[in-house]
């Protein structure tokens, strides 16, 4: 038998819903499948206002800007722990519209004092007819407003505390914050969970110096929320955590993808119009490393981008590519049969490449700090390509000289050193093919016999 609407919801949210409320939820389900109507609306009653109350109790002090002193504060928390007024005080508080911690519209007020209404006709009246579809009518408002509608002041100050003492004994890469972090977003209710960010980044941005390392810190906690969020346990938080990424002005979500490459798609299936803001993006960060490149390769991949789009992309791209890259470059290339080695390979990014080397590296470059970020690049496209005559020439021309771009030099030098073939090579092209002497390359400072203080 196909589970009720409810169940499949208690079953989701069973690790954050109070025991209690469980219990009182089980007996309204087993209520209604025995056609307890009226006993079903009962027991969903008092397990509504228990959720509302086990949310409120977490608060220690009163909210600010509520209208409620310390006083009323403490005198409310006494009624919450007793029995007999307990469920009066917290169907007044949700009612009232002034000194009240609970943020609702006018609309949800109505509505909780009609199932009130309904609640007293099911344990009190006998004449008005109570059937399957009120019960199923209330399960539901019940789910949309814990769920949706409902916040409290103060429920996310009074856990921030907590949550900055956790992130700064272990630092939001550990798995002991992730593993707090995922305590806390099974007791957060999903749309709480924008008011949070916020606080945390005011939190980050009042004490983490300069500006940009706060941005980076705030950046590694929204990615681990999103990690922690994919799966459909967390799929609410997931949602509100992509709103937030749309509407809060701190993050904008081409800076978020960049960060976070993996979010790329989901993102972009929302909002295709973000697309140029996130080519734009790319060609502003430097240095280009992993992330970036993987940005790239997720714009090669779009069906969003048309083919001319693609093939520009893979012109400039290669310009921004620097020793930073060479890791992923090593992964994508040693395997020919890798989706990311056939879209780089189909654009002819490896071709552009190449030629950015060997015009702006390996020819004598126009910025010596160009050259030199790139120096390890010079090596990798020996190992893809091999030397030609142009290569040879243009570094027989460049490593001539005393001003020379130096961390090109020695990769390039250690590179020969290791490689005796591949200087082999290199002096059979330049003395047979290109006229240069002996004495030409033995003075070169890629000669692997060089003498330089490294």
């Amino acid at each position: 038998m196909r589970q009720l609407f409810i169940e499949e919801w208690i079953q989701k949210n069973r690790k954050i819903l109070p025991e209690s409320s469980l219990i009182l939820l089980k007996e309204s389900i087993s209520s209604y499948k025995a056609n307890a109507y009226r006993a079903a609306i009962v027991m969903a009653w008092i397990a509504f206002l228990n959720i509302v109350k086990e949310r409120l109790m977490v608060i220690d002090s009163p909210p600010k800007g509520i209208g409620l002193t310390k006083e009323n504060w403490e005198g409310i928390k006494k009624n919450l722990n007793d029995e007999k007024k307990w469920d009066d005080t917290i169907f007044s508080l949700l009612i009232r519209k002034q000194k009240t911690p609970f943020i609702i519209y006018d609309e949800d007020r109505e509505m909780i004092k009609y199932w009130k209404g309904i609640r007293n006709i099911c344990a009190h009246g006998k004449r008005y007819n109570i059937s399957n579809f009120h019960v199923e009518a209330f399960w539901q408002f019940m789910i949309d407003f814990v769920e949706h509608r409902l916040k409290i002041s103060g429920e996310v100050e009074s856990i921030l505390p907590d949550v900055i003492e956790v992130y700064n004994a272990f630092g939001v890469n550990s798995t002991d914050f992730e593993k707090y972090l995922q305590e806390v977003l099974d007791k957060l209710a999903q749309n709480n969970l924008s008011d949070f960010l916020e606080m945390f980044w005011l939190w980050l941005s009042e004490n983490v110096y300069p500006k940009r390392i706060a941005e980076y810190r705030f950046l590694e906690l929204l990615t681990t929320i999103y990690n922690l969020t994919r799966n459909s346990e967390f799929k609410e938080h997931h949602m509100a955590l992509l709103r937030y990424l749309h509407e809060n002005s701190n993050i904008t979500p081409e800076r978020f993808i960049m960060y976070c490459p993996q979010s790329f798609e989901e993102i972009v299936n929302d909002n295709r119009e973000i697309l140029p803001r996130i080519i734009n993006r790319l060609k502003e960060e430097y240095p280009i490393g992993e992330k970036e490149m993987e940005v790239f390769l997720y714009l090669l991949k779009s069906p969003y981008l048309g083919e001319e789009t693609k093939k520009e992309l893979s012109r400039e791209f290669p310009k921004h590519i620097s020793n930073y890259t060479l890791s992923i470059l090593n992964r994508i290339v040693s395997d020919t049969s890798d989706i990311r080695y056939i879209l780089l390979n189909r654009y002819k990014f490896f071709e552009h490449l190449k030629n950015i080397i060997i015009t702006e590296v390996i020819n004598y470059p126009t910025s010596f700090q160009y050259a030199n970020d790139r120096s390890e690049l010079s090596v990798w496209i020996i190992k893809i390509f091999g030397m030609d005559q142009d290569f040879v020439k243009k570094a027989v021309e460049v490593f001539s000289k005393e001003n020379h771009p130096y961390e090109v030099a020695k990769s390039l030098r250690n590179y020969f050193k290791k490689n005796v073939e591949a200087w082999k090579k290199f002096q059979e092209i330049a003395i047979k093919d290109l006229g240069y002497t002996k004495e030409d390359i033995k003075n070169l400072k890629i000669n692997p016999e060089y003498f330089a203080s490294d």
